[in-house]
């Protein structure tokens, strides 16, 4: 008797949690016709998505400096700095550029770069990567290395350590 509580207790909540976003959308006045059209509301953002028509341009042509995050939708360590990406894009917007490119919709951009491992996040200027990080960090690690491309002199990057900082002191 007890296991099929538990079944019940664990059918009863993963209905819930279904039914959690089609009471929000249904309640509003919003009309929601498919799941792209959910992802296209909640891509207001301030980051550039990346693709192989806009690479060359958005980054390789940009006299700012840019972050790119090489991700996947089904990558969960994506997912988690997900928001971080997003703050930086508003934290920077019109010192540098952040965009996001997805490895399964851009494959040749990401061999291109060598990208083996996601969440990766190269840090180019001048088209040119000069920075790299490996995985999810924090947001502080990340508006570092952005801040100290902005700010040459202050700071600049030790290739041989790419997740060193190094004084130019």
């Amino acid at each position: 008797m007890k296991s099929w509580k538990k079944i019940a207790l664990g059918t009863a909540l993963i209905i819930s949690v279904a039914l959690i976003p089609w009471t929000y959308f249904s309640n509003s006045k919003m009309k929601i016709e498919s799941e792209k059209e959910i992802r296209i509301m909640a891509n207001d953002t301030k980051y550039i998505t990346l693709t192989e028509e806009n690479f060359q341009s958005e980054v390789l042509e940009s006299t700012e400096p840019v972050l790119v995050d090489f991700w996947a939708a089904w990558c969960g360590p994506c997912r988690v700095i997900a928001p971080v990406i997003e703050e930086l894009a508003v934290d920077f917007e019109g010192r540098a550029k952040v965009g996001k490119l997805d490895i399964d919709d851009n494959a040749s951009i990401s061999m291109q770069y060598g990208i083996r491992s996601i969440p990766t996040l190269l840090f180019f200027k001048d088209g040119q990567v000069v920075d790299q990080v490996v995985g999810a960090a924090s947001k502080k690690l990340l508006a570092d290395r952005l801040n100290a491309l902005l700010n040459e002199g202050v700071f600049t990057v030790d290739r041989a350590m790419p997740q060193q900082l190094t004084s130019d002191n």
